[in-house]
């Protein structure tokens, strides 16, 4: 006779469905995290090691951002400058100083030449950084960039020189003068010295092509020391995941057999012990030979 006492292979069967059980919401976790579980491998003191740099490279990495940023934003208007400003006063220049030009033609000219002068300077102002103006001068030291976790991993980015045409003077595009003052086309005379000012082949002073050049490049250089900064950066972290992954990375493959087998086990023990058809040496004998735990 089978007694609550002496039930036995009740107890067994109870205790493998109870493992296979904790089995199937382990498996289920690991699957769901694609992690090993903490409570199996010491690796998670490596990985948590790692993560803390990933995180570290990560915030490197944005601050690097944030400076190529600036620089494109600062690039893009000095290409503009040089390209659709620039090139158009010295057009101007060339057409007003011709004989052949009209005084009337030369008043139509120098409207447009002080009018660019103008859309430089609106230019300028709009070329800002989360607030900061880029390109007129108001930045009046460079800005040091973090770009690791070492205290001299840095990088410097220059955006003090003032682009503005009414700048102080010695500044690149200062000699333009503000609109309606400085250089102008309104007479030959005029149109002559703009030319030579803007395209003359004295050194010192360079004539304004030159000076813009040279204050450009400045700030343009620093774009591929700066982009390949963070591209160093973005590989880091990737290898440095990859290496935390591999710590700690479940097999998926093995992980979804294990979960299938455990839903089968579980759902036949559950059965098995609610039918009165089978006995409790037939559920133990099942789940001990497929479990492999006898």
């Amino acid at each position: 006779m089978v007694s609550i006492l002496t039930n036995i292979a009740g107890e067994r069967a109870r205790f493998h469905l109870s493992r296979v059980t904790r089995d199937l919401a382990d498996t289920t976790e690991r699957l769901s995290s694609g992690e090993l579980l903490r409570s199996e491998t010491m690796n998670f003191f490596a990985a948590d090691l790692l993560e803390l740099r990933i995180r570290g490279v990560a915030a490197a990495a944005e601050n690097v951002q944030k400076g190529v940023s600036a620089l494109t934003i600062a690039d893009a208007a000095l290409d503009s400058i040089n390209d659709e400003y620039l090139a158009r006063l010295i057009e101007i220049a060339i057409e007003a100083a011709d004989g052949l030009t009209t005084d009337a033609q030369r008043a139509i000219l120098n409207a447009e030449f002080q009018q660019i002068k103008t859309s430089i300077n609106s230019l300028i102002d709009e070329s800002t950084f989360q607030g900061r103006n880029l390109l007129d001068g108001s930045q009046t030291a460079a800005f040091t960039l973090q770009t690791g976790s070492a205290s001299g991993a840095t990088y410097t980015i220059d955006f003090t020189t003032n682009f503005r045409t009414d700048a102080g003077e010695g500044k690149p595009l200062s000699v333009l003068g503000a609109s309606g003052a400085g250089l102008g086309v309104a007479s030959q005379g005029d149109a002559t010295g703009a030319l030579a000012e803007l395209t003359g082949t004295a050194s010192s002073p360079p004539n304004i092509s030159v000076a813009f050049a040279n204050a450009r490049v400045k700030i343009t250089v620093q774009y591929p020391t700066l982009s390949s900064i963070a591209d160093i950066a973005d590989f880091i972290g990737i290898e440095l995941e990859e290496a935390r992954d591999a710590l700690v990375a479940a097999d998926i493959a093995a992980e979804t057999s294990r979960l299938i087998r455990d839903q089968l086990l579980a759902d036949s023990g559950a059965s098995a012990l609610a039918n009165s058809g089978f006995g409790t040496e037939q559920v133990v004998s099942a789940l001990a030979t497929i479990v492999g735990r006898g």
